[in-house]
Order: C-alpha cells, then sequence, then structure tokens
C-alpha cells in the first residue's frame, strides 16, 4: 500500500469516526490484535503439548503390543502353524 492510498484511507476513517473516536478504534484494534497473537500461541503451545503426550502414549502402547504377538506367535508354535509370524520389525 501506498503513501498516497495510505493517507486516504486514514481521512475517510477520521471523517466516518470523527477524531475522538480514531484513538479508541487503534486501541481496541490494538488490544485485539494482542490477544489474537497470545491465543494462537496458547494454541500452538497446546498442540505441542498433544503431539508430546500422543507420542508418549504410542510408545507405551507400542511396549504393551509386543508382548501379546509374542503370546500369539508362541501360541500358534504350540499348535504346529508352520505359517512365518513377523513381529513388526525390519530385517
Amino acid at each position: 500500500m501506498g503513501g498516497v492510498e495510505l493517507l486516504v484511507l486514514l481521512t475517510i476513517v477520521l471523517l466516518l469516526f470523527g477524531a475522538k473516536k480514531v484513538p479508541q478504534l487503534g486501541r481496541s484494534l490494538g488490544k485485539g490484535i494482542r490477544d489474537f497473537r497470545k491465543g494462537m500461541a496458547e494454541a500452538e503451545s497446546d498442540a505441542d503439548d498433544d503431539a508430546a503426550e500422543m507420542q508418549a502414549r504410542k510408545s507405551r502402547e507400542g511396549e504393551r503390543a509386543f508382548p501379546s504377538e509374542a503370546a500369539h506367535s508362541v501360541a500358534s508354535d504350540a499348535q504346529g502353524d508352520d505359517t512365518p509370524t513377523t513381529t513388526g520389525q525390519k530385517p
């Protein structure tokens, strides 16, 4: 936005709202922007916390999944099942 366009915009705002209301509008606008940024930072922080919690939960569930897979492979070997079982690990 150029200097002339900004001057025209400020003149229109001054004519619409009056000289007494312009400072109040500026303060309100500044407070709104500040609150918005603060809210965005909090939401980002909460999202990071949620992602870390989900990662921890997945790792705990992964630790519990291995014993059940081992029990399944032992049971299938006891039944004489010759199908190879995979544990989800890459060779």
